[in-house]
């Protein structure tokens, strides 16, 4: 009896809860907070936390605590007043104890069950940590020489377990050479000289580690940040040295943070934003305009003048010739450039192995050693468009036909250029596309210029030609339209709809304009059903003839079997009922 009475009392633990209706799904309470967090604790100290269990199904509900899990049980107690049976929406709080025994992180959850089922509130108890982070993964010093330039990078611990750090160079941290800059030479001049020389880059590159000096130890705090500062005073010129730092942490997960420290010893203030300024494909006699940006790093204005090379004279201007650019400013030039057709042979020492020209330009600093310099790169190409032939000759053609001849237009040009044959004269037509297409760079096309004479006189006119690119061209046309020996009253003879097995016919005139007979002869094609009569014939000085034209679809042969039975049936039809009348008679 007492198994068959805990066997029901297990069965009626839980049970479905039905309000008019509709059944209730999922858990009957919501908790508030949703996740109970025990953060930062220490070993030996006792936490609480109130938690709130909402009724959220439909109508009356209770609870009651679980078992604990075992990561749990041992640290973690419920103080909990059973409050018997709950409304929908009101709220029970529940009391959670942690006495932690043990420093480890433990996530788990608290086990319930309600009259429609169990539920859980997940528990998270985190140890004091390390959370250290950089506030920069990068950072560049960029100073010139003789002047100092201080940068910060930030520490953050997002932990409350305070930790000592130290700046260390990583360990496979190699010298990395640096160019070295020479006086009385150019920029980019004294760099190609300073890689060759690789004691003296690795002199300048042992010279800019030396030149940082860094906060080397400190101490970060739980839930704060310390500051690192970076000192760059360098004393020599050189290039970019990428030198990789670590962030060592005494305590934590993250024992090493890494930092990318750029250094830039600049040796001049007054440098261009771009080293070279490429033009692309430009073409002769057109105006192209860029920006050259000069930029000063130093701390005082100076006087900057953009000069036009010897051969680049009457091809490249500055707007305006002369400017000041201030301290830690820039200052921008308005450069034209409209290439000439004399160009290629003045900067023939600047052509490359590609075709194009690199030709240096100097921005003269009267109060600077060292000038300063950058490329103009550009390609030169024309918009011409080569046209066979020169003269389109179309000979004799009667005002009824037509005549074509080919021409082709080839793209002289290294740029792609759209095209087209315009303003044509009524009698004359350029296929395909109507006369309008696209050169690719140094394509040939080849196309159909036709000529069609509305009146019989001597023809003289233009075939106008136009691209993108700004290429004309008129290419002159001739030709002489004459009227034919023999007309026709119509060219087009429009016929009805015609039953297969029937005929239909039309008529036109042939004429003969000419003060001499002329004989004719048709050619037609008896596949069309088309019949002409008189197809040979002569046709006197200054008369006319009459032609027939018949159509004659013929019948298919199913329907040509059919009609032939029907008319045998209609015969036999006939000759019986005259039989029968003759009786009757």
């Amino acid at each position: 009896m007492m198994v068959e009475a805990r066997k029901r009392q297990k069965e009626n633990l839980t049970r479905t809860q039905v309000v008019w209706g509709k059944e209730f799904k999922g858990a009957a309470f919501l908790a508030k907070p949703e996740t109970v967090v025990f953060k930062d604790f220490e070993v030996g100290k006792t936490y609480y936390k109130k938690i709130q269990l909402t009724n959220v199904s439909f109508t009356f509900n209770t609870f009651t605590p679980m078992k604990l899990p075992s990561d749990v049980i041992d640290f973690v107690t419920l103080e909990f007043t059973p409050p018997g049976s709950i409304s929908a929406g009101v709220s029970v709080e529940v009391g959670v104890v942690f006495k932690p025994q043990v420093n480890e992180d433990i996530i788990s959850h608290l086990p319930f069950l309600a009259e429609t089922g169990p539920f859980r509130v997940p528990i998270e108890c985190l140890t004091k940590k390390v959370l250290a982070k950089s506030s920069a993964r990068t950072m560049e010093l960029n100073t010139t020489v003789g002047e100092k330039v201080v940068l910060s990078c930030d520490l953050i611990n997002e932990g409350a377990l305070p930790t000592k750090y130290s700046v260390e160079y990583a360990p496979n941290q190699d010298v990395i050479g640096a160019a070295h800059i020479g006086g009385g030479k150019g920029s980019g001049e004294a760099e190609r000289e300073g890689e060759g020389e690789g004691g003296e880059g690795e002199d300048v590159s042992l010279h800019l580690r030396d030149a940082v000096e860094i906060e080397c130890d400190g101490v970060l705090g739980g839930y704060s940040k310390s500051k690192v500062t970076f000192t760059f005073s360098p004393m020599m010129a050189g290039r970019e040295d990428n030198i990789e730092l670590h962030f060592k942490m005494r305590k934590g997960g993250v024992r090493s943070i890494p930092l990318l420290l750029t250094l830039v010893a600049g040796n001049v203030p007054i440098y261009v934003d771009r080293d070279v300024i490429d033009m692309q494909c430009c073409l002769l006699s057109f105006l192209y305009r860029e920006v050259l940006c000069v930029r000063n790093r130093g701390n005082n204005a100076l006087k900057v003048s953009p000069k036009v090379p010897s051969e680049m004279r009457g091809a490249l201007e500055f707007v305006p010739n002369t400017g000041f650019v201030q301290a830690h400013d820039k200052f921008d030039f308005q450069m034209k450039f409209m290439p000439n057709a004399d160009m290629e042979r003045r900067c023939k020492k600047y052509k490359q192995e590609d075709g194009s020209y690199r030709v240096p330009v100097q921005v003269e600093v009267p109060d600077q050693t060292l000038p300063v310099f950058f490329h103009l790169v550009f390609h030169l190409t024309t918009n011409m468009v080569e046209i066979t032939p020169a003269e389109v000759d179309f000979g004799d053609c009667f005002t009824s036909e037509g005549v074509s001849v080919p021409i082709t237009v080839k793209n002289k040009s290294m740029l792609s250029q759209q095209f087209g044959f315009i303003d044509l004269h009524k009698d004359l037509d350029v296929q395909p596309g109507d006369g309008f297409g696209t050169l690719m760079p140094y394509e040939e096309y080849q196309m159909k210029v036709i000529y069609k004479p509305t009146v019989a006189h001597r023809f003289v006119s233009t075939l106008p030609f136009r691209t993108s690119l700004g290429f004309v061209a008129d290419i002159p046309c001739r030709g002489f339209g004459r009227d034919p020996p023999l007309k026709l009253s119509t060219g087009r003879i429009l016929m009805p709809a015609t039953a297969r097995g029937d005929i239909n016919s039309a008529s036109v005139v042939l004429s003969n304009p000419t003060d001499a007979p002329k004989t004719f002869h048709w050619d037609v094609d008896e596949a069309n059903h088309i019949r002409l009569h008189p197809v040979v014939g002569t046709v006197p000085a200054q008369g006319s003839i009459r032609l027939q034209v018949d159509f004659m679809p013929p019948l298919l042969p199913e329907e040509g079997a059919k009609k032939g039975e029907e008319g045998k049936e209609g015969e036999e039809g006939e000759g019986k009922g005259k039989g029968e009348g003759e009786e009757v008679k």
